[in-house]
């Protein structure tokens, strides 16, 4: 807060080095203090298009490279859940582990009674004792947040906190992986052979250790040892996005933590790519109301319809519609252009400053607003980081309002016209970009012809002016 409220507007030339700073100095508070603190650093990676350059990199490394917890601290978790020592469960126990990350570090072993490679996640021992401590600060620095700078984030606070608990039961996370794989396989779901969840051995995991299958794949962001393997990064995204607007839109049961550490590629048994999503205990139902009006918003957002936008944000407690859809897309949206219309800099920017002054007036009944919001946002942003760490191949908001349209209540014959048309202008309009960039010459400056890559110089640019702007 000193950094950028009170050294920023005496020395704004500095600005380089007081990111540099902030961005050093919350990495390490991360990293240090373990639990909830790995999961802000994993969000703030997620951010990486719009925070200062340094960020994303390093806060990267929180996602599956956190700090680890020791050998004697694994034999003593084993000890106290199974009276036993892993090698007396396993065969080929690797005490060290091949992941680590917020709550829990992931080894490798081999069933006695199969033969089976399997993951075993085990939770590391200090977190559940962390907890209310973490939770108190969170509502401590949400305070401070709207003091200091009028963002509201005290609202949703018990609702996130309450989710947020359930990760530390391995036997939940287990549930829902369960369901999260049925809901996948269901005959309404194109890519169903496409999205894997790993099988649970239930009679091997404990709420502190999970066991599942072994998976062998490349991690999603990996573009050097993808491209080395033949996958389609296009063909990734369009199954990565379908896989999550289906259960944003279609089954309400939504995986919270889709950053790239929780994501692997390999190719199903017919050789196609796949999918396998890691890390389910993260996750929220939605209320059957709720999906309802979801799919409806978008709708409405794609079709410019906006009197049910209005109407919508009014039921929700929702004082600027505006700015809400803004947020819903994570790009700039107005009344007047909608999306499919390619905006300027200028008005990516002044889209930015304004939506800055009105965030204090957001809500106008703060009881009202549905906490589903909280976590699906969250998914939303992280799959469009996916989707940029990627290079932006696929069209993610023209994939979305498909899964919307057909998650809520049929179109009449006019609407589904008119969203087949404008959806078949925006898709066409998605890949002439792709390819008017694909065409520039290497030897002349690229002009920026994707809506995405703008928006993330009109913030870095009003970073540059007011660094509290994001």
């Amino acid at each position: 807060m000193y950094q950028y409220k009170y050294r920023f507007p005496r020395y704004p030339e500095q600005i380089d080095d007081i990111h540099d700073k902030v961005g050093e100095a919350l990495y390490e508070t991360c990293a240090k203090n373990g639990g909830l603190y790995i999961k802000l650093g994993q969000g703030i990676a997620a951010m990486g298009n719009v925070l200062p350059k340094g960020y994303a990199s390093k806060f990267e490394m929180l996602q599956d490279r956190a700090p680890i917890v020791s050998e004697a601290e694994v034999l003593k978790l084993f000890q106290e859940e199974f009276g036993k020592n892993p090698d007396e469960l396993f065969d080929d126990f690797d005490l060290i582990p091949v992941a680590s990350a917020s709550i829990a570090q992931v080894h490798r072993a081999r069933l006695k009674s199969t033969g089976e490679w399997v993951a075993v996640k085990v939770q590391k021992p200090d977190v559940r004792k962390q907890m209310s401590t973490d939770f108190a600060m969170q509502r401590l620095f949400a305070q401070i947040m709207e003091w200091s700078f009028g963002i509201p984030l005290l609202w949703s606070l018990d609702y996130t906190i309450e989710n947020l608990s359930k990760e530390v039961n391995f036997l939940t996370e287990a549930k829902n992986s369960e369901r999260a794989a049925e809901a996948f396989r269901s005959k309404d779901f194109s890519k169903r052979e496409q999205v894997y969840v790993p099988r649970v051995h239930w009679d091997i995991s404990t709420e502190r250790v999970l066991v599942q299958e072994w998976i062998d794949g490349i991690k999603l962001t990996n573009l050097t040892e993808l491209a080395d393997k033949k996958f389609s990064t296009e063909e990734i995204m369009e199954i990565l996005v379908e896989a999550f607007s289906h259960q944003i839109f279609i089954s309400g049961f939504v995986h919270c933590d889709p950053h790239p550490g929780n994501v692997l590629i390999r190719r199903n048994p017919r050789g196609k790519p796949q999918i396998v999503l890691l890390d389910h205990g993260l996750y929220i139902a939605e209320s059957e109301k709720f999906r309802l009006q979801y799919c409806r918003f978008w709708e409405a957002m794609f079709l410019r319809d906006t009197n049910t936008l209005k109407d919508i944000c009014v039921e929700w407690g929702i004082g600027e519609p505006e700015l809400f859809a803004s947020a819903s897309l994570i790009r700039p949206y107005s009344f007047k252009e909608g999306t499919d219309k390619k905006l300027s800099r200028k008005a990516i920017y002044n889209h930015s400053m304004e939506h800055k002054k009105r965030v204090a007036n957001f809500f106008k009944d703060e009881k009202a607003v549905p906490r589903e919001l909280v976590f699906v946002g969250r998914n939303m942003n992280i799959v469009r980081s996916n989707n940029k760490s990627l290079g932006t191949p696929v069209n993610r908001i023209g994939i979305m309002v498909r899964a919307a349209v057909k998650g809520g209540k049929p179109l009449d014959r006019w609407a589904a016209w008119k969203f087949e048309y404008k959806l078949t202008v925006a898709s066409w309009w998605f890949w002439f970009m792709h390819l008017a960039q694909s065409w520039s010459s290497s030897g002349i400056q690229k002009q920026e012809v994707e809506l995405d890559k703008e928006v993330e110089e009109a913030v870095q640019k009003a970073n540059q002016k007011d660094p509290l702007c994001r």
